[in-house]
């Protein structure tokens, strides 16, 4: 397969039209990894990339394509749909967002459902092999809570009269649930 590459981007022909991947698009650096295989392998192997980033797939039980991502026929939220479909474009593995998808459909509340994608995408929190998600508190160097509520009924943790809960490594923090922003 001929191609034309220079530090910006690589230019090559799929499907009889040219096709231009910028050096900062996920697939490029696979793209120049297909140009090792053997030539005869080549046009496949690109494909298979250039098919997934503009066309519709399937990965993992999702159905990928570039307006919308489901999930056993149900449509995902935007926010959750732009990573799926980054992520595997990219060529990663989604299957730790059915993990947490099937996790989340266990959630009794549809506020914290409908917020949750967005809180995610906002603050960038990773989502974990077994469908979890890794989240933060903010605390000062002394462990104390930047931010307190003195309504707040804390069933279990130390609190000051500012309402700022102690977070210190092995802390159970246990506050009443209706006292919590979902």
């Amino acid at each position: 397969m001929q191609y034309i590459i220079n530090d910006q981007s690589i230019v090559f022909f799929h499907g009889g039209k040219p096709v231009k991947v910028e050096k900062s698009a996920p697939e490029y650096n696979r793209i120049i990894a297909c140009f090792d295989l053997p030539e005869d392998q080549q046009a496949d192997a690109i494909a298979g990339l250039i098919d997934k980033k503009v066309g519709e797939f399937e990965q993992d039980g999702f159905t990928i394509n570039p307006d919308s991502v489901t999930y056993e026929g149900e449509r995902l939220p935007t926010a959750l749909a732009d990573k799926v479909r980054s992520i595997a474009q990219e060529g990663l593995p989604v299957k730790l967002f059915k993990k947490f998808w099937d996790s989340l459909q266990h959630n009794p509340s549809a506020n914290s459902v409908r917020q949750l994608y967005d809180f995610l995408a906002y603050k960038e929190l990773p989502i974990t092999e077994d469908g979890c998600f890794l989240a933060y508190k903010g605390v000062n160097r002394n462990g104390w809570s930047c931010h307190g509520n003195t309504k707040t009924k804390v069933l279990q943790g130390e609190v000051n009269s500012e309402g700022r809960i102690k977070n210190e490594v092995g802390d159970t923090i246990e506050v009443l649930r209706r006292d919590v922003d979902d």
